[in-house]
């Protein structure tokens, strides 16, 4: 019976070590920080967009761990965004982990909101030249309406959510990218909203990049006639340490 207790634990820590070996938990480098700034145009606004929006967001990158915040200002509005995500590398070939987002809207003497998201999150990195990024998992949402805040405290709406982006670096200078979600870095409606966006970056030397991004917003899409409700414009640039 020893033997037998011996030959399983054995197996157990081998199995265990193997495993260990193809699977990175955390990277004891510098961190990339990079700060960025966007210029936002609506090309077609709806009633969440102002026709300008300034926004900048921080993004600490420990490669797998991963901190992002950001703000947003236009006419009468404020968004605020908190990220976290935690993905582990696994033999070499993609990432799988959770991720937890916090979203904060303020319409001036109107309304405002809070999203939770809590995500999986799942990244395929095998190769330089193509990489992609699926999050998908449960949305909350809690909207606090000035006029009746007195009688109703919050509105409380919980949904599913779905993320989806891919990225194809054809050069060290150049990145196209496209991607599907039904929210947006500043946008959380309920499910049903669909984003599609896509765009190029183009980093002419390692401390910094530009970018160029058009998001499609359409309201209703998986239960009514499809209907584009918003176009955006971003126009933006990175700074890299």
């Amino acid at each position: 019976m020893k033997r037998v207790f011996l030959s399983l634990f054995l197996i157990f820590f081998a199995a265990f070590y193997s495993f260990c070996q193809t699977v990175i938990f955390f990277t004891p480098e510098k961190p990339e920080v990079t700060i960025s700034a966007v210029i936002a145009g609506a090309i077609k606004q709806d009633m969440r967009s102002a026709p300008v929006r300034f926004s900048q967001n921080v993004c600490v990158d420990m490669k797998e761990l991963c901190f992002d915040t950001g703000y947003a200002f236009q006419d009468s509005r404020f968004d605020f965004t908190n990220k976290i995500s935690y993905m582990p590398l696994l033999f070499n070939r993609f990432r799988l982990g959770v991720g937890v987002t916090h979203h904060f809207y303020r319409y001036y003497e109107t309304f405002s909101e809070n999203d939770f998201l809590f995500s999986t999150r799942f990244r395929w990195c095998s190769t330089d030249f193509f990489n992609l990024d699926l999050a998908f998992g449960l949305q909350l949402k809690i909207a606090t309406i000035d006029s009746i805040k007195d009688k109703k405290p919050a509105i409380v709406n919980p949904c599913l959510f779905l993320d989806y982006k891919a990225r194809w670096n054809f050069t060290e200078k150049l990145t196209l990218f496209a991607g599907f979600s039904t929210v947006d870095y500043f946008d959380y409606p309920l499910f049903g909203t669909a984003f599609f966006k896509g765009g190029v970056t183009y980093r002419p030397r390692k401390e910094f990049d530009f970018d160029i991004a058009l998001t499609f917003k359409f309201i209703d899409m998986v239960v009514s006639a499809v209907s584009l409700n918003e176009c955006i414009l971003d126009i933006g640039t990175k700074v890299y340490f």
